[in-house]
């Protein structure tokens, strides 16, 4: 009953599958289409990507402010007005709901922004984007 390892895959071969498993991932990866992200940009942004606490909610607004690198870019995120102590509305910028933004109340947007992967953005997540006038106050008080 015990000598029936003959069948079993050796510990080199299963490396070798994982490795190759490891190497297709990567280039389904790299070759995966990139949709074109402008500044300015709002989508949702899943909790998970910017560390924050799954009670918030499952998504929160993020707008797009600035591309660091070919994957990487900066994002404000947003939250709810009515989540927010007076104490604490000077590290906010409030952004009011039109038809182009895709806001439904108004949302307030955090000073400090916030490094992410640019795949961590899905594309069906889009929800609008803003005004030169509004991205340029929002640059300038995140100090970008």
């Amino acid at each position: 009953m015990w000598n029936k390892f003959e069948n079993m895959p050796k510990r080199k071969e299963l490396k070798k599958r994982k490795r190759k498993i490891e190497a297709d991932t990567y280039k389904i990866l790299k070759a995966k289409p990139i949709f074109n992200i402008h500044d300015g940009d709002i989508y949702f942004v899943s909790n998970k990507t910017c560390n924050i606490p799954m009670y918030r909610g499952f998504n929160h607004p993020g707008i797009v402010l600035k591309h660091k690198s070919s994957r990487k870019i900066i994002v404000s995120i947003g939250t709810d007005i009515n989540n927010i102590t007076p104490k604490w509305m000077k590290a906010y910028t409030i952004l009011t709901p039109n038809l182009q933004n895709g806001l439904k109340k108004n949302t307030a947007f955090f000073k400090t922004p916030k490094e992410i992967n640019k795949i961590a953005i899905k594309y069906d997540k889009y929800i609008g984007y803003i005004c030169e006038k509004d991205l340029n106050i929002i640059v300038n008080n995140c100090g970008l």
